[in-house]
């Protein structure tokens, strides 16, 4: 839907089973969008911390309290603005490139742990 509307969505609740999903559900520390772009698929990363973060500083321009099959509740961002300040584009990468990303947010997750 994303090359459709520019918009990125970010599910964060389930209504059907009333129930935590998306990003307030993961255990994962890194969340991927790939994208239909640029003629063909592209794919962005970001760390679970600076989404959360970036979600609490950064109102979205709609929130969808019913959508998907009924099944998530969205926060709705401009894809312009949302990818080029926190998500790194990985599908263009080595693997060397993509390993150092990984190091990258790995070591601040590390960091931030260490000071808790």
């Amino acid at each position: 839907m994303a090359a459709k509307t520019q918009n990125i969505a970010v599910e964060y609740f389930n209504p059907k089973k009333n129930s935590a999903s998306g990003l307030t559900a993961t255990n994962s520390d890194f969340w991927v969008y790939c994208l239909l772009e640029d003629g063909g698929m592209t794919a962005y990363l970001t760390d679970i911390f600076s989404l959360l973060n970036y979600i609490s500083n950064n109102q979205p321009f709609r929130v969808v309290d019913v959508g998907g099959d009924k099944n998530a509740s969205l926060f709705m961002y401009k894809k312009d603005k949302i990818l080029p300040e926190l998500f790194v584009r990985i599908d263009n990468l080595n693997k060397d490139e993509l390993l150092y990303i990984f190091d990258q947010y790995i070591n601040e997750r590390n960091k931030r742990c260490l000071k808790e």
